[in-house]
C-alpha cells in the first residue's frame, strides 16, 4: 500500500511542472520513443509488479526494490532538471517509510538460523 502512495506522490510532484513546460514532455516522450530506455521501463514494472505480487514474505526483496524504485525516481526528476523533486522525495519517504518491520523480521530471522 505504501508503495501506491509513493507512486501517486511522485506522478502529482512529477505532473505539475511537465504539463507546464513543453521541453520536458518532448524529453519525456523521446525517452519513451528509444528503444532501450522502454525496455528497462517495461522489464523494471514487470519486476515489480512480480515483488510485490507474488514475493509476499520476503521482506528483503521488497526493501530493495522499493528502494531502487525511490532511487530511479529521483534520477529520472534530476534528468528533467527537477531537482527539488527529490528533496520532496526524501523527505516524505523518510518521515512515512517505517524500516523497523524490515529490521525486525531480520533480527528474527538472524536469531532463528542461530538456533538452528
Amino acid at each position: 500500500m505504501l508503495i501506491i502512495h509513493i507512486l501517486l506522490f511522485f506522478i502529482l510532484l512529477f505532473l505539475i511542472p511537465v504539463i507546464s513546460k513543453k521541453n520536458k514532455w518532448n524529453v519525456i516522450m523521446n525517452d519513451l520513443n528509444d528503444p532501450i530506455f522502454f525496455t528497462f521501463f517495461i522489464s523494471t514494472t514487470i519486476f515489480m509488479i512480480y515483488v510485490f505480487s507474488f514475493k509476499k514474505g520476503d521482506s528483503r526483496i521488497h526493501n530493495a526494490t522499493e528502494r531502487a524504485l525511490i532511487a530511479f525516481m529521483i534520477a529520472y526528476l534530476a534528468h528533467l532538471d527537477l531537482p527539488y523533486g527529490a528533496f520532496f522525495i526524501t523527505l516524505f519517504l523518510v518521515y512515512f517509510l517505517d524500516d523497523s518491520k524490515y529490521k525486525n523480521e531480520n533480527q528474527e530471522n538472524q536469531e532463528v538460523n542461530v538456533l538452528y
